[in-house]
């Protein structure tokens, strides 16, 4: 679903995300460093939360008129 540039640290979308399908994201993000003597690392959560819109078409109703005698 997710990918991360790993040159920028950027993380971008695979796929379009469905709130009803899924609705958040957990993603853990582990960086480590070529570090002498000692590499290092850090982890940090990101969290990705997906608002709800309407992503249904608009329904066109026929528009009717009559007319009605007094």
């Amino acid at each position: 679903m997710f990918y991360m540039d790993p040159r920028t640290a950027a993380v971008y979308l695979r796929d379009r995300l469905d709130y009803e399908r899924n609705s958040d994201y957990v993603i853990t993000i582990q960086v480590n460093d070529d570090g002498m003597p000692k590499r290092r690392s850090s982890t940090a959560q990101l969290n990705v939360h997906v608002k709800d819109v309407n992503d249904n078409p608009p329904v066109r109703v026929p528009l009717y008129s009559c007319l009605v005698n007094e």
